[in-house]
């Protein structure tokens, strides 16, 4: 989806402290092996945007790693250069999020934006 170069979909447990990886495409398996299970307290673009209910939208690799230099080993190691990170909600319940991952510098105009928030409430 716009040319995105992986994805990542988490879901909230029941719990709504806990993101649980489901599905992914496009990253290095090794990479991802500490974020099967996550916080909803850690210090990532997706639970900014689960914990804000608002969509976090990063276009170049150093805005990235400014924000999230605790990401420095992943970002590198999967060439990560953008990330749009939104909130996944059904009804008014925020159930988990999807990332979309470019390998490449990617502002999102307004309509892409849109897209991406209208994608996450229909699933």
């Amino acid at each position: 989806l716009l040319n995105a170069s992986s994805g990542i979909i988490s879901l909230l447990d029941p719990d709504k402290q806990t993101l649980e990886l489901k599905k992914y495409i496009g990253l290095k398996d090794e990479s991802l092996q500490s974020w099967t299970r996550y916080t909803i307290d850690s210090k990532t673009p997706l639970t900014e945007a689960i914990r804000y209910l608002r969509p976090i939208f990063l276009e170049n690799q150093t805005e990235v790693l400014a924000r999230y230099p605790n990401l420095e080993k992943a970002i590198r190691e999967n060439n990560i250069h953008a990330i749009a990170a939104v909130p996944l909600q059904v009804a008014s319940a925020t159930i988990g999020g999807l990332n979309f991952i470019f390998s490449y510098e990617k502002k999102l105009n307004h309509e892409e934006r849109e897209l991406l928030i209208a994608i996450a409430r229909l699933c």
